[in-house]
């Protein structure tokens, strides 16, 4: 893995709110395509996108986000900074539901498919 803003190999800042156009100590990352890439392996297809299934997708998910309690909370954008390796690291993005259970906070990722997709 390439490491960003080495002084071996610097490349140009990836940080959105930097803004500066050099070499630095500083990355950003959607959750989402960190963890596509930590777990690039799988069955599901990956196929281009179609506005149905879009909309399918949005339904099966407004259907679980329905029967949340009243204190759970649906689409809620989370952001986690950390410094590793000499650099200040910030992942972000949206969980599908923030949910709490016996005073323990639960993170639900709501996945959904179609009978075509099974074929």
């Amino acid at each position: 893995m390439r490491q960003v803003g080495s002084k071996n190999d610097p490349i140009p800042c990836s940080s959105k709110t930097c803004g500066r156009n050099e070499p630095c100590n500083r990355f950003e990352s959607a959750y989402k395509n960190f963890v596509s890439f930590l777990y690039a392996s799988g069955d599901l297809p990956a196929k281009p996108s179609r506005t149905f299934r879009f909309l399918e997708g949005t339904r099966a998910h407004q259907r679980v986000q329905q029967h949340y309690q009243p204190d759970d909370q649906a689409e809620v954008h989370i952001t986690y900074e950390f410094d590793d390796l000499n650099r200040r690291i910030m992942l972000s993005g949206r969980i599908d539901g923030l949910l709490v259970r016996d005073g323990k906070p639960i993170i639900e990722e709501i996945k959904s498919t179609s009978v075509h997709d099974l074929r």
